[in-house]
């Protein structure tokens, strides 16, 4: 089977042998065991390193894949000159993981994540620092929970159709609410947002996803639309990482 796929996870059997969790263009997340892989002298050792993006010849024995060939497409070499890029590349490929296989990952999110990480790589941490990587962090967080089906209402408050004075979200029903029906949802976990932080969500949420990717709110609002996004995504998709645990580390010391 010919395939191209995103190595997502790699996990070590022993001294030689390693399994990788793929996600391919065509059949979706495959399990794919490689013998003798931790050895530099294995002919497919540089494609299949973790978040290598790579062509494959895979051979399908006792329910698992086998790598008969593989060829680098894209490394996102840069991802390792920055551990905070290294963080984050490894949040966004384990909520990619975590997605559960009943929502199939089409082809321009497929786009959207190869993008995501080509853009994680190629920030400048000394020019852009922290902010760039927390905007980006954001923006996939609301467009993964989009494209699994939870697209939350951000054009106009849900209780009373106002698109005025909307100030919070509510992550537990999808919505924006504006001031004066802060205290109509019942049971329901509301944060605090600003006039920035909503236009940004209407511009990730409503935009495609090479557009969402454009959208660069200012510092501040990063900082803001990040909390909302990873707190939609745990209460939507109950997704939350120890991955995102240690991007969160690295970031509370930089800043």
């Amino acid at each position: 089977m010919k395939n191209q796929g995103l190595i997502l996870k790699t996990v070590n059997l022993n001294d030689n042998d390693r399994i990788f969790t793929v996600l391919t263009r065509d059949s979706g997340k495959i399990t794919v065991m490689a013998k003798g892989i931790r050895s530099q002298k294995h002919k497919c050792f540089s494609a299949m390193q973790q978040f290598c993006y790579s062509d494959f010849v895979l051979e399908r024995r006792t329910g698992m894949y086998f790598p008969v060939e593989a060829r680098v497409i894209e490394n996102f070499y840069n991802l390792r000159n920055s551990v905070e890029k290294l963080a984050l590349a490894a949040y966004i490929t384990d909520i990619v993981s975590a997605i559960p296989e009943e929502f199939p990952v089409e082809d321009e999110y497929f786009s959207f994540i190869l993008n995501t990480l080509f853009l994680t790589a190629k920030a400048d941490a000394e020019k852009q620092g922290i902010p760039e990587l927390l905007r980006l962090k954001a923006i996939f967080e609301l467009k993964t929970v989009c494209e699994n089906g939870y697209m939350p209402e951000v054009t106009k408050c849900e209780c009373c159709g106002s698109a005025k004075n909307i100030e919070y979200f509510d992550i537990t029903n999808g919505r924006v609410i504006c001031k004066d029906c802060k205290d109509k949802p019942v049971n329901a976990d509301v944060i605090k947002i600003t006039p920035e932080v909503h236009k940004s969500l209407y511009s990730i949420c409503e935009s495609d996803m090479r557009a969402a990717l454009s959208v660069r709110p200012t510092e501040q609002t990063v900082r803001l639309l990040s909390e909302a996004g990873e707190e939609y995504l745990k209460n939507q998709m109950d997704i939350y990482l120890t991955s995102l645990d240690y991007f969160k580390n690295l970031i509370v010391k930089d800043v």
